[in-house]
């Protein structure tokens, strides 16, 4: 699961450094417009916060021990909260041909945009239900 996170959260950043870096990209028409550039703004930092949830909660031990100290290096809050960034992407995905045909420009992406919005929904659900599980077990585990 944690290669999924980041693939979604790298192809938000990826997405975002075509639309305003390719002035010839589809989607850079979004980019051109005052809400598309929020809609790509929030795409690449929830994309950003993804990618640093996976390096952090994934790839690092919780703590480590300095000098007799111990320091906690989990991101809890990333942890429990991870489905509303796969949503929060889905939105953004899912809003880009709106804005772009509000803005008069042809959405020619359609496709691709709501095939990720619908594969960050997916992902979603099945992130939080196999943290479900692992909470469940850890609860069992304690008690």
């Amino acid at each position: 699961m944690s290669l999924l996170r980041l693939y979604a959260g790298g192809d938000a950043i990826v997405s975002w450094y075509n639309a305003f870096l390719d002035p010839r990209s589809g989607l850079s028409t979004v980019a051109r417009t005052e809400d598309g550039a929020m809609l790509l703004w929030i795409m690449a930092i929830t994309g950003a916060v993804m990618v640093l949830d996976v390096l952090i909660n994934d790839l690092t031990p919780d703590s480590i021990r300095i000098a007799g100290k111990r320091f906690r290096l989990a991101w809890q809050r990333a942890f429990e909260y991870r489905h509303f960034l796969f949503v929060t992407l889905a939105f953004c995905y899912a809003a880009q041909p709106y804005v772009a045909a509000k803005s008069g420009f042809a959405v020619s992406l359609v496709i691709f945009y709501y095939w990720n919005s619908f594969q960050c929904l997916v992902l979603a659900f099945f992130d939080a239900k196999q943290r479900s599980r692992s909470l469940q077990w850890q609860r069992a585990a304690h008690s």
